[in-house]
């Protein structure tokens, strides 16, 4: 006897929850509860993004354990911090907003550090680490950090000496401290694989670009 029932693939499903709440336990709950409550099954995957208000009020770490209060354990998570960001109900640029989506299809998880100082590393390390059945890469990477000096980090000047040597000064930032453009193209132009197949033949990929990253429960 064949299940009918089991024949038919689970439906496509997403959803999309918010919070403006200051504190950021209470916010991480309130987004990831608005985020899934409207799922007929737990999510197979989540994407989290709050702007950075709440690394004053409780920190990120306690923003992450409001969110896995209510989210199932072990979800898949990514996202990370933003300017800003929209929904049905308006522009907001405090607060947090995620969409938990379920469907039948299975999703894997990566990270590595270092893409303005290495980034050719980065891209080779995730690419080892996923598995080739994947048909979307979706993948989020960090924009610029500039470097302070003393207390700017913006500096006007017209002195040729500041001039000549900022370029290779911001070079040596980016390199050895980690602080300086993004070099997040670097890492797409990679010729990396993941399985048999490689960034040029990869079916879809779409990219982001933000501030602090979330993976898991790592931050």
């Amino acid at each position: 006897m064949v299940d009918a029932q089991n024949m038919i693939e689970p439906k496509f499903e997403a959803s999309v929850g918010m919070s403006r709440k200051w504190d950021a336990r209470e916010a991480g709950r309130e987004v990831a509860e608005t985020a899934i409550k409207n799922l007929s099954r737990p999510p197979s995957f989540f994407l989290l993004y709050s702007t950075i208000h709440y690394e004053k009020h409780g920190g990120f770490k306690e923003f992450l354990n409001g969110v896995w209060d209510i989210l199932p354990n072990g979800t898949p998570l990514v996202g990370g911090t933003v300017a800003g960001f929209l929904t049905k109900e308006g522009v907001f640029s405090r607060g947090a907003v995620a969409v938990g989506v379920s469907g039948g299809f299975t999703v894997e998880e990566t990270y590595a550090q270092g893409t303005r100082k290495n980034p050719k590393r980065v891209a080779k390390i995730v690419s080892d680490s996923l598995s080739k059945e994947n048909s979307l890469l979706l993948t989020f990477l960090p924009g610029p950090s500039m470097p302070n000096v003393g207390k700017e980090k913006l500096i006007v000047t017209n002195s040729k000496t500041m001039i000549a040597i900022a370029p290779k000064a911001l070079e040596i930032s980016t390199l050895h401290f980690n602080k300086g453009v993004g070099r997040e193209m670097e890492v797409l132009e990679t010729d990396w694989s993941v399985g048999d197949v490689t960034t040029s033949t990869f079916p879809k990929t779409i990219t982001t670009t933000q501030g602090k990253q979330w993976v898991g429960k790592y931050k």
